[in-house]
């Protein structure tokens, strides 16, 4: 029984350092799997696998999957960010109110939120795809990063990344 004993606690030490290295490797490493896009005036993180256009507006983000768009359909769903001129002395309550959003397309209603400690608002819209938008102000201008979706979960770990991640420049 005694000689037995090495041979057990062997195996269970075996056992364990087997556990710890397969949990060692499977833990998130932060900032793993992250790319980065350098705007003119802002720069963002983003999940490997999306690719960014730059549009006129701002910039375009889809699955690397979808960059072709079907034929005879509409473009896929992904996230945008999006500049709008704001009116010398507008709010972005009366923004979101003055028809130049996406904003009448939903319930009307929006929530406090943060970008990179700035204050912003929050809410959901539905169009030809359902979307919720976070808009802030950024000098003069409103910036609004977008989320378009089939299903509720489409696109919600990169469009939480952007969000914890945009800073201006």
């Amino acid at each position: 029984m005694i000689q037995k004993l090495p041979f057990a606690l062997i195996g269970l030490l075996i056992l364990l350092l087997g556990f710890f290295l397969y949990t060692e490797h499977k833990a998130p490493v932060p900032g793993e799997g992250l790319m980065v896009y350098e705007g003119t005036n802002y720069t963002f993180s983003y999940p490997d696998g999306y690719v960014v256009t730059p549009t006129p507006e701002g910039v375009s983000m889809v699955r690397s999957d979808d960059t072709v768009a079907p034929i005879a359909g509409e473009g896929p769903t992904g996230i945008t960010i999006t500049m709008h001129p704001l009116n010398e002395g507008e709010t972005l309550t009366q923004w979101l109110e003055n028809g130049a959003s996406n904003y009448e397309l939903g319930a009307e209603t929006h929530t406090s939120a943060l970008v990179n400690s700035m204050e912003a608002v929050r809410y959901s819209w539905s169009g030809l795809y359902e979307g919720d938008t976070t808009a802030f102000i950024q000098g003069n201008q409103v910036v609004a990063i977008s989320r378009t979706w089939l299903s509720r979960g489409d696109h919600t770990h990169a469009y939480e990344t952007v969000l914890r991640t945009y800073a201006r420049q």
